[in-house]
Order: structure tokens, then C-alpha cells, then sequence
């Protein structure tokens, strides 16, 4: 008996690789702007700093805030251009081309 040989993975629309890399590039964009102020956030919470020139104990909540937007702004514009790769090479193969 001969082992059966395994599928090839099935060919992925080049339609639908350009709109994801396009579509996640533009939902990056204001995170490119976001990031900058968070890391600024992040580390002023870290050293408890108030705007009185004086540092004081680690504010958790700004720590926290900034990392969550830190995050966002990494996993929200990956979600974007995964979803919409997926989304396009179905519908593509959907319609039988």
C-alpha cells in the first residue's frame, strides 16, 4: 500500500494579497500616530511623573491605558488585513475564477 500523498495547499489570490497588505498599510496609518504619544504615556506613568518636574509612585492606570492602545495599535491593523486576505480569496473562490 502507498501512503496517500497530501493535498497541495490550494493557490491564494494575488487579488486578495494586494487588497490585505493595502487595506492593513491604511489602518496602520494612525496608529503610526498613535504609537509615538502612547510610548510617551507609557513612560510617564512609569515614572509617576504629574507635570511638577517631580516623579512619584507608577501610575498603573496610564501604564496599563498605553499598553493596551500599544497593543491596538499593532493587532487591530494585522486583524484588517488578515480578514480582508481571507474575505477576498473566499469570495474569489466562491465565484469559481
Amino acid at each position: 500500500m502507498s501512503a496517500a500523498q497530501p493535498h497541495p495547499a490550494p493557490r491564494r489570490s494575488p487579488l486578495a494579497a494586494v487588497l490585505g497588505w493595502v487595506l492593513g498599510a491604511l489602518t496602520a496609518l494612525p496608529a503610526l500616530i498613535a504609537v509615538p504619544w502612547a510610548f510617551i504615556a507609557l513612560m510617564a506613568g512609569w515614572e509617576g511623573y504629574d507635570g511638577s518636574r517631580a516623579t512619584g509612585d507608577t501610575d498603573w492606570g496610564l501604564v496599563l491605558g498605553s499598553v493596551g492602545v500599544i497593543a491596538a495599535c499593532l493587532a487591530v491593523p494585522l486583524l484588517v488585513g488578515y480578514g480582508v486576505f481571507r474575505g477576498v480569496d473566499w469570495m474569489v473562490r466562491q465565484s469559481g475564477a
